[in-house]
């Protein structure tokens, strides 16, 4: 991100003040701003009021929280809500006068896809989409990730594990399945990688990806080590795949388990272990 754009997030507090006493740029005339805050994948609209059919400007929040905003750059917009924005926009000297209106619309029909892949995140649902569409898609990293096992989590259930290189030479089509909004999709370690003395933490966090395990460590140690994504890691539904071939499933809820209490056991992680923190926003 630009010096500019740093500065701009760091005043961000007197740009919702300041904007509101601008004379020719007020947002007192304006329906008020929707609360819901931004979030990967969410479509953003901006226009000028005088001109309200047309757009100034139309992009999509990256799974980084960012947004390419002219003039600014990559901008991250994470958990700011329309009138941040639009205080952004309007401290901006493209945009003198204007009053400004900023549309949220949630995200397209979506699965997400972690594991050992190169582009994890969120995917776009286009019509009749396979799990060997958005496996291929996304990149599997070569040797290191087990096709043979590749897990589909709907909801809270564990659907099934999948060899997708069986499908790929041919056989047992109907397993190739049709996806569905919400889904999650992991691409697993390889059965040799899980000998490592260490864990694999995957999903919505920044550290994902193999990590030594030295001594004890608790579920909620790694999650909160991997420095989980504060706008769309759901900790309460966390997933410990245990052991190759048809996994053990154990699910942690992590918040819990921080809060403390009688209902919140400590999960003590293994070697191999494959810990997954699935996306808040299947539940829209």
């Amino acid at each position: 991100m630009s010096v500019r754009g740093l500065a701009l997030r760091a005043t961000l507090p007197l740009l919702l003040s300041s904007c509101f006493l601008l004379p020719h740029g007020s947002f007192r005339e304006l329906p008020p701003a929707p609360a819901r805050p931004m979030g990967p994948g969410d479509h953003v609209t901006v226009r000028d009021l005088a001109a309200p059919t047309s757009s100034l400007y139309a992009g999509v929040v990256a799974d980084d929280g960012t947004l390419d905003l002219p003039g600014l750059g990559p901008f991250p917009v994470l958990g700011y809500t329309a009138q941040d924005l639009v205080a952004v926009l309007c401290s901006l000297e493209e945009h003198p006068g204007r009053q400004l209106a900023v549309e949220i619309a949630a995200p397209d029909r979506a699965v997400y896809v972690y594991g050992e892949i190169a582009r994890p995140g969120h995917t776009p649902l286009r019509g009749d989409t396979t799990l060997v569409d958005v496996v291929l898609a996304a990149g599997p990293r070569g040797e290191s990730a087990d096709l043979t096992r590749v897990q589909l989590l709907r909801g809270d259930v564990l659907e099934l594990a999948v060899d997708l290189r069986e499908i790929l030479d041919g056989g047992h089509g109907p397993m190739n399945v049709e996806l569905q909004d919400g889904d999650v999709v992991l691409v697993p370690p390889a059965l040799w990688e899980l000998t490592r003395d260490g864990l694999y933490l995957y999903g919505e966090v920044r550290g994902a990806g193999y990590r030594p395990l030295g001594g004890e460590v608790t579920v909620t140690e790694a999650v909160i080590d991997g420095r989980p994504r504060e706008h769309s890691a759901d900790l309460s539904r966390v997933r410990v795949l245990r052991g190759g071939g048809e996994p053990q499933d154990i699910r942690v809820d992590v918040v819990r388990t921080l809060a403390g209490g009688t209902y919140a056991p400590r999960v003590m992680l293994e070697r191999g272990d494959v810990v997954l923190v699935p996306p808040s926003v299947l539940v829209p």
